[in-house]
Formats: C-alpha cells, sequence, structure tokens
C-alpha cells in the first residue's frame, strides 16, 4: 500500500474518532439539537407560508414551534388521560398480580416439595423485592418526567432559533465552498437533505399511526382491557427500529395474563400483533415512508447498533435518518462516494 493511501486511512480513522468522541461527550447539546434541527425541517412549508402572508421572520418562526407544542399537547393529553384510566385499575391489577404470582409460588412448590414454612418465607422476601423495585420505578419515572420536559424545552427553544436564522445558516454552510459550481452542488445538497427530512418524518409518523390503530383494533376485538392505549403505545414503539415492535407486543400480552385466566388470550394478541408487523413491514412502511432513506439493511441495523452505542434509545431513532444525510452527502463529494456504494440500497 502507497503511503499516501494510508495516510488517507489515518485521516479517516481519526476523524471517527474524534466525531464518536464529540458525540458521547456532547450528548446533552447534540440530541436535543438534531431534534430540533429535523422538527424544524418537517414544519419548514408552514413557517414559509406564515412568513409569505405575516411577512416577518419570527412570527412564522413562532407560528412553526407553537403548532409543534399544540400537537404535542394533544398527545400527551391523550396519553395521560388514558394512564389515569390504567391508574384507575391499579388495585385491582395489584390484586391480579398478588393472585397469579401466589399461584406461581405454589406451582413451583408443588413441584419441589417445598414446605408451607419455606414457601410463606419466600413470598413475604419477593414482595419486599417486588415492592422496592416498584418504588425505584417510580422514582425514575419522574426522574425522568422532568429530564424529559427540559430536553423538549430545548429542543423548542433550538427549533426556534434554526429557523428564525435558518438563511444564515444556509450561508455559513455555503462559505465552505471555493467556486459557483461548489455553491450549486451544496445548494442542490441542501434542498435533498430537506426532502429527505420532510418525506421520512411525515411518512414514518403515518406509518406508526395507521399501525398503532391496527394494534388498537385488534385488541378491542379480543377484548383487552385499556386495548386502545396499549395498542396505540405499540404503534408508537414501532419509531424503535426492530426493538420497538417486540417491547409494545409485550404489554398487552402482559395485561392479557393479568386480566384473563385463559392463555387463548395472549395468543390471540401475539398473532393480532404478527399479523400487524407484517402487514407494516411490507405494505405500509414501504408504501408510505416510500424508501426515502435509501440506505441498505445492513447499513440500517448497523446504524441502530451504533445509534444504541452512543447515545442509547434516542440514538436507535436518530441514527437512520441521519445515515441518510450522510449518505446524500457522501453522494456529492467525490472522496466520499466509497462510503455512498456501501450504504446504498442499488
Amino acid at each position: 500500500m502507497s503511503d499516501s493511501f494510508l495516510s488517507k486511512s489515518n485521516q479517516i480513522y481519526i476523524f471517527l474518532f474524534f466525531t464518536v468522541t464529540l458525540l458521547v461527550l456532547a450528548e446533552s447539546i447534540l440530541i436535543p439539537l438534531v431534534f430540533a434541527a429535523l422538527l424544524s425541517l418537517l414544519i419548514l412549508p408552514l413557517v414559509r407560508r406564515v412568513e409569505v402572508r405575516l411577512k416577518s421572520k419570527t412570527a412564522g418562526a413562532l407560528v412553526g414551534v407553537l403548532t409543534l407544542i399544540f400537537i404535542l399537547g394533544i398527545i400527551l393529553f391523550l396519553l395521560f388521560h388514558q394512564l389515569r384510566n390504567l391508574l384507575n385499575d391499579y388495585v385491582l391489577i395489584e390484586t391480579k398480580l398478588l393472585e397469579k404470582y401466589k399461584l406461581t409460588m405454589l406451582f413451583i412448590a408443588e413441584q419441589t416439595g417445598m414446605d408451607n414454612a419455606t414457601l410463606a418465607h419466600t413470598l413475604k422476601e419477593q414482595l419486599k423485592g417486588l415492592l422496592s423495585s416498584s418504588f425505584t420505578m417510580i422514582q425514575s419515572f419522574l426522574v425522568g418526567i422532568g429530564s424529559f420536559l427540559f430536553s423538549l424545552t430545548l429542543v423548542f427553544l433550538y427549533s426556534f432559533f434554526i429557523l428564525l436564522y435558518r438563511n444564515k445558516i444556509r450561508l455559513f454552510l455555503l462559505s465552505f465552498v471555493r467556486n459557483e459550481k461548489e455553491s450549486e452542488i451544496m445548494e442542490e445538497v441542501i434542498e435533498k437533505i430537506k426532502k429527505l427530512v420532510l418525506n421520512y418524518l411525515t411518512g414514518l409518523f403515518l406509518a406508526l399511526f395507521i399501525i398503532g390503530c391496527m394494534n388498537a383494533l385488534g385488541l378491542l376485538i379480543i377484548g383487552i382491557e385499556h386495548g386502545i392505549f396499549l395498542g396505540l403505545l405499540a404503534g408508537f414503539l414501532n419509531i424503535i427500529p426492530y426493538v420497538g415492535s417486540f417491547i409494545g407486543g409485550a404489554l398487552p400480552i402482559l395485561f392479557a395474563l393479568i386480566y384473563k385466566d385463559s392463555l387463548l388470550y395472549p395468543i390471540l394478541i401475539l398473532g393480532v400483533f404478527m399479523f400487524n408487523q407484517f402487514i407494516d413491514n411490507n405494505i405500509t412502511t414501504p408504501k408510505v415512508v416510500g424508501g426515502y432513506v435509501k440506505v441498505n439493511p445492513l447499513a440500517t441495523i448497523l446504524a441502530v447498533f451504533v445509534g444504541g452505542m452512543i447515545w442509547g434509545v434516542v440514538g436507535m431513532i436518530l441514527f437512520i435518518p441521519l445515515t441518510g444525510i450522510f449518505k446524500i452527502v457522501c453522494d456529492s463529494i467525490p472522496s466520499l462516494q466509497r462510503f455512498s456504494l456501501l450504504l446504498g440500497d442499488e
């Protein structure tokens, strides 16, 4: 291998090392900023129409952010309304859980020959552990809500300023080009990124809503308590690639085991979710999302795992569109087109 090739390879490795280090160390800043950038591109058409009508960039950015807050407020209101209905059944759920747990322990005792005193002691210790775990989970949930609201506030603030100063950001990006031809390429890249984010996010949210409604309808037909909430929640969890569908399906099965005395219900739920997932994977998502992120399955899986390693669950969600954006950049830069070839789905 030539020295120049090794030199270029070392530069790539050093760049990747510093990039990953920056992503890890600046996680608390970059995650809200990336979310804000994606959401800003999503509502950009609305912002432009408001700006033309009101002849004010500030008004356009403000209306765009307030629209995001309004939509999110409706979703959170519906979510907490369903959670309140769920909490009303807390005593019933707790009673049924204890009954199921005691029956399970009795079955284990019969199979192992455990005496009553040992069984009672084991039950007491296990219940203490469950209560302690529940308290810890509640504490973590409350802390998580506070962190979520703070991050959400940052997202809205970032979105407002990104929309307000988007022309400055565009000029900043164009300042890196050296001639008119490169300027045209940069403009084309920016437009492609805008189109990708708008189409991908719009299609993604629509696909999540469709599968959520399918799940909710299936659970209602089966007769599962809180079916609408669990179905829509399972649909929304599909935003987490590969993992979300399993988590979303496990929750209604758990509720069926708690509320119902027959194993037929979990089996029916599993069948409904497998059918819905098949429809989503083969019809809904390909038709609605339309393959706007033109990245091959191997690169997608790697993006999900790398995103999970760097930013956790949020990274698993964000790294798919970010990989698509990276591919668009690689398509337009000759020295990076080898990566585009590796990532592409052609």
